[in-house]
Order: structure tokens, then C-alpha cells, then sequence
């Protein structure tokens, strides 16, 4: 029979499905039967306790028909669970923007066993810690607010290359105790829910084994533009390895000839003295000639000029006795007897 209708005032309606036989359409049918009496008492906005379409075939196409038309008929949930779709970052892209603009904050989010990777992680947390309802709140007495606790977040199994990478990334972007993401390696615990009167993160997420991630060739499998996108940066980067092998062949022979043409240089310069060496004893005998010659000329030279002395000091001497014999015979005249 029909799905029951969800009365005003009465528990939130739930929506679960395994497959689609009739497609996104027919869902959007059933969301909007369940929900046309909550939507027509609360001034056309209704909130679903639960979005079940885990394993049921849905591909990015119909998430992101899904969202859209969920958002602009104003249907939130507080519980959605997509997981095992095969799902990429863009349906995350379409899911972010129906979780941004639904006014009731998200409970709990499961994206396991798809092919998410860290851009489509960070846009989902992105929208969260922006969003002005994050995190949820338990039920309070007479309408308040009661104590608030993490998002649950289930992202095992998907195509994150590096969870603890990303963790330190998102935490340091905001500001001390703005961010807190919560990744166990099990299923727990859950950080316990905070007063409502404590200050809180902007963005406070528990995700348990989120460090359960494809690996190995994940991002191959994730999306076929990041595959040729490495097979491309793998060609270009064994074109550059070529290109390097020829240059350094290259270099490696410009250094070879370079060394060659030093070798034979200083195999010459080393032979010149032996040449020298090997000059005929000829010669030297003349170059020793050649000194014998300069030193007798230097002696003759020396010995002219001691001769050239010597005369000049007998001609002094000389001078100096006829001055003295002049004088004594001047001497003895002006003293003579008187005529």
C-alpha cells in the first residue's frame, strides 16, 4: 500500500529505499506525499528524520537532480545515508549545496563505499563549518536548545589518498578550537555531547574509520580524468627523463673532449722541459762563452778604471811636492843675507 502520510505535529517521516525502480522521479513523488502535510503546516518547509537510498543505484546524474529538486521544495533532512553508489566529487558538490540551504542542522551523513576523494571531504566540511545551524542540537525542554554534539560522518571506503593529511589541513584553517574532527580508527567512541551554554566548534565531526580508504591505484579508480591526468604527467615526466639522459650524454661528451684537450695540453707543457733538456751541449758551451766574454770585458774595464786612478792620484802627489819645493824656495830667498 501507500507509504503513510505524516502527520502534523506527529514524529518526522522517513524515506527508504534499495533500489529505483522508478527512477529519481518516483522518489521525488514519495518525498513529496510524505512530507505534503508537514510542509502545508509549517509554511511549506518539512524535514525528513531520514534519506535512506544506500546501495540503491543512485549515480551522480540522479544526486544531483535529487538535491536540487529537494532544496527547492524545501524538504531537509537530519539523517542522509548515500552510501555504496559509486558516487564521485560531484554529486558531494550537488549534496553540499542541498545541505547549505536546508535550515535544519544534519545529524548524520553517510558517504561510505563511493568514489569521493579529499576535494569532495573538504567541500561537504566546508559547507558545514560555514553552516549557521552546525553543530546539531539535542531536543530541550520546552523548545530550547538542548546539549550539542558531533555530526557523524561516514566516509570509509572511498578514494581519500591521505585522512590524517586532510584532518591537519581543515583543523589548521580555522581558528584554535573552531574546527574539531574527531577520526577514530574503530566505530567509537563518540566525543559526548557539550551544554549548550559552552562554546563550540564551528565545525565538530565525528568520523569513525575514516582511515579506511582505497589507496593503492584509488585515484585511477575514482575518476578517469585524474587517471589520464596522470598518464599524462607520467609520459611528460619520462619525456623529461629522456630529455635529461640526452643532455647529460651531451654534457657528459663536451666534458670528454674538454678533458682531452687539457690532458694533451699538459702532456705538452710537461714535454717542453725535456726538450729543453735534450738541446744540444753546443749551446750551452756558447752561452758559457758568451759569460767568459762579459766577465773579462767587465775585468778590463775594472782594471782601466784602477790605472785611470792611480795616475791621478801621482799627478796629485806630484802637484803637491812641486807646490811644496816652490814654497820652500820662496822662503829661503826672503830670508837671505842683504846685498
Amino acid at each position: 500500500g501507500a507509504p503513510p502520510v505524516a502527520v502534523p505535529g506527529g514524529p518526522a517521516p522517513s524515506v527508504t529505499r534499495r533500489a529505483l525502480q522508478d527512477g529519481v522521479d518516483g522518489l521525488l513523488n514519495e518525498i513529496r506525499h510524505l512530507t505534503a502535510a508537514q510542509s502545508a503546516a509549517q509554511g511549506g518547509k518539512a524535514c525528513l528524520e531520514l534519506l535512506d537510498i544506500a546501495a540503491s543505484g543512485l549515480d551522480d546524474a540522479g544526486a544531483a537532480k535529487l538535491f536540487e529538486v529537494l532544496t527547492r521544495l524545501q524538504v531537509a533532512s537530519k539523517r542522509v545515508m548515500v552510501s555504496g553508489n559509486g558516487l564521485s566529487d560531484a554529486a558531494m558538490t550537488a549534496l553540499a549545496g542541498y545541505l547549505w540551504h536546508s535550515p535544519e542542522p544534519l545529524w548524520e551523513l553517510g558517504i561510505s563505499d563511493n568514489r569521493v576523494t579529499d576535494k569532495g571531504v573538504e567541500e561537504l566540511l566546508r559547507c558545514l563549518y560555514n553552516h549557521p545551524n552546525h553543530p546539531p542540537r539535542l531536543p530541550g525542554a520546552a523548545a530550547s536548545n538542548g546539549p550539542a554534539f558531533p555530526l557523524r560522518l561516514d566516509v570509509r571506503n572511498n578514494y581519500v589518498e591521505d585522512p590524517e593529511g586532510l584532518v591537519r589541513k581543515i583543523e589548521s584553517a580555522g581558528a584554535a578550537g573552531c574546527v574539531q574532527l574527531c577520526a577514530t580508527p574503530g566505530d567509537g567512541p563518540a566525543p559526548p555531547p557539550l551544554e549548550a551554554s559552552r562554546q563550540l566548534p564551528y565545525l565538530w565531526v565525528f568520523m569513525p574509520r575514516f582511515n579506511e580508504q582505497h589507496r593503492s591505484s584509488g585515484a585511477a579508480a575514482a575518476s578517469s580524468s585524474h587517471h589520464h591526468h596522470r598518464e599524462r604527467s607520467e609520459k611528460r615526466s619520462r619525456r623529461d627523463k629522456d630529455k635529461e639522459r640526452e643532455a647529460t650524454k651531451d654534457r657528459t661528451s663536451k666534458e670528454v673532449k674538454k678533458s682531452s684537450k687539457e690532458k694533451s695540453k699538459h702532456e705538452k707543457k710537461e714535454k717542453e722541459p725535456e726538450k729543453e733538456k735534450e738541446r744540444s751541449p753546443a749551446k750551452d758551451k756558447e752561452r758559457d762563452k758568451a759569460k767568459d766574454k762579459e766577465k773579462k770585458k767587465d775585468r778590463g774595464k775594472e782594471k782601466e778604471k784602477s790605472k785611470t786612478k792611480d795616475k791621478e792620484r801621482e799627478k796629485a802627489e806630484r802637484a803637491a811636492a812641486e807646490k811644496q819645493a816652490s814654497e820652500k824656495a820662496a822662503a829661503e830667498a826672503a830670508g837671505g843675507p842683504a846685498g
